[in-house]
């Protein structure tokens, strides 16, 4: 690796700091005599990154992210052994969250310690409220924005 964090293999030096588009440069539309038709510099965007990387890039960033996911698929800790993400489990198979359980900063605090690892936000007991944790366990009751 760089001292930047980017592969040292030319194929792979953007993987997996990837740019948002990859300028591509697209020859000018000419006529048999040589005459610019249309120069394509102009006209088109940089190509969006989906269709910008090359085989051997995309191959790679797939590795790449499927081992995060699966690394982190039951989340991660901080050395502290706090959670610092829930997981990608979660995200991908949440589980069902009715629940007829409710808390409020005074009765049912969820926020010291977080009733659910990684959980911040919990249902009020009041219409249109909930409860909003920190990362410190301070609880806050909170108001739902209108239309929520």
């Amino acid at each position: 690796f760089t001292e930047n964090g980017f592969f040292t293999n030319e194929d792979y030096r953007l993987v997996p700091n990837l740019l948002n588009q990859r300028d591509i440069k697209l020859p000018d539309i000419k006529d048999e005599n040589g005459t610019v038709l249309l120069s394509l510099e102009d006209s088109i965007p940089p190509v969006p990154l989906e269709f910008a990387l090359d085989r051997k890039e995309t191959a790679m960033t797939n590795i790449l992210c499927r081992w995060v996911v699966d690394y982190a698929w039951e989340g991660l800790q901080g050395l502290d052994g706090e959670t610092t993400f829930a997981g990608f489990k979660d995200i991908f198979e949440p589980t069902d969250t009715t629940t007829t359980e409710c808390f409020s900063c005074e009765d049912n605090n969820p926020c010291s310690p977080l009733a659910v690892p990684g959980k911040y936000y919990y249902a009020g007991c009041k219409n249109k409220n909930y409860v909003q944790c920190s990362s410190h366990g301070q609880c806050f009751g909170k108001r739902c924005s209108s239309g929520t």
